[in-house]
This record gives structure tokens, C-alpha cells and sequence, in this order.
């Protein structure tokens, strides 16, 4: 099985359709993440920490504590976040963050502009499908036999989370569940019709 010439065989146009999409990574939208957050409530940023890896969201975002505390930084100056000082107790005082009225407009806006976007599949998966042709047969339907099986049991997990937690989380997160447990489904569905037209080959 040979790759086809990114180059040769597919016009300037599809090249950079298919390097945007397929191959490059997503956009880190953590911003628009933080905003979100604090919409909630007011919190220090090591508790925004804890509920950004507690809801999940550093399996979707390019995560650290340093780019939460800059992200931060970014959002005061530009003013759509302030922030407080908050002494509890004997402990130090800490600095709880505050979405302002301005980041609230800029969170509504942002958030409209990603609905309206067509969804991007960009993962390192496409990267892989590319470089097919580096792989003798029996070795690719191999992996991608285990690769089924590991995406298999993240769609059951996704299916337990929906089942035990269901009353638990909020609406907006449910559906980020649902959508993900549909794309597992469908990302199922296809690799079983791909390693059949592999082995057929």
C-alpha cells in the first residue's frame, strides 16, 4: 500500500484543507474555558485546576498550571477577570479570580463563535492513518485491532459516567458526555469497516 503525494496528487486547495483539519492540531481555547469556569463561581486558580482536571476538560485542552495562571494574567489585563484578595482563617491570603461583566460578554461571544464553527476531528489518530503505508498489513490491522479495544472501553466508560453520574452533573457537561460516547460509537463503527476492507486487500 503506497501514500499518496500530498503534493502531486491533491490540488493547493485539499492540501491545505487537509493539513488544517487532518493533520494539525486544535486551537488551545482556554480562555474561553476559564471564563466559562468562573462564570460558576469565584475561585483561586489551584481550585480551577482541580475542577478543569475533575470535569475532564485536560483530556481536550492543552493543560498546565502555568498557562491557567498566565491565561489568568491575560484575562485581568484585558479586564474580564479581577482579582481579590481572600484570607480564610489563619492561612495566607489567596487571590480569588472574578469574571467581570466585560468577560462575561466576551464569554457569551466566544462561545457563539465556537457553535457556529463545523467541528474539527484533528488527533493524532489522522496522523497515524497517514503513515498507513509504513506499515506492513498484518502489523496495522494489529494495532488497529487494539486500538479498537482501548476506544471500545472509553465508550463504555463514557456509558457508566452517563448512567451513575447523571444526577450529579450539570446539563451542559451531560451533553459534552453524550456527544463524545455518539463520536466513540461512530469512530467504532468505521474502524470495523476499515479492518474489514484491510484484511480484504
Amino acid at each position: 500500500m503506497e501514500n499518496p503525494s500530498t503534493t502531486t496528487e491533491i490540488d493547493n486547495g485539499c492540501t491545505a484543507f487537509f493539513i488544517k483539519q487532518i493533520i494539525m492540531p486544535q486551537k488551545n481555547y482556554i480562555s474561553t474555558l476559564l471564563l466559562a469556569m468562573l462564570s460558576e463561581e469565584s475561585v483561586h486558580p489551584y481550585e480551577l485546576i482541580n475542577r478543569i482536571d475533575q470535569a475532564g476538560f485536560d483530556d481536550w485542552v492543552s493543560l498546565g498550571r502555568s498557562s491557567v495562571y498566565n491565561a489568568l494574567k491575560r484575562l485581568e489585563e484585558e479586564g474580564l477577570v479581577e482579582s481579590n484578595e481572600k484570607r480564610e482563617g489563619n492561612s495566607p491570603p489567596k487571590n480569588v479570580y472574578k469574571i467581570t461583566r466585560k468577560g462575561r460578554l466576551a464569554l457569551k461571544e466566544n462561545a457563539i463563535d465556537l457553535l457556529e464553527q463545523p467541528a474539527s476531528f484533528a488527533s493524532e489518530f489522522n496522523i497515524a492513518l497517514f503513515a498507513l503505508g509504513n506499515i506492513p498489513k498484518k502489523e496495522m490491522i494489529s494495532s488497529l485491532d487494539k486500538h479498537r479495544k482501548k476506544t471500545n472501553n472509553l465508550a463504555k466508560e463514557i456509558g457508566e459516567i452517563l448512567d451513575e453520574r447523571k444526577e450529579d452533573i450539570g446539563l451542559w457537561q451531560m451533553l459534552i458526555y453524550q456527544r463524545l460516547g455518539a463520536l466513540y460509537k461512530a469512530h467504532l463503527r468505521w474502524l470495523n469497516e476499515i479492518t474489514g476492507l484491510l484484511k480484504r486487500l
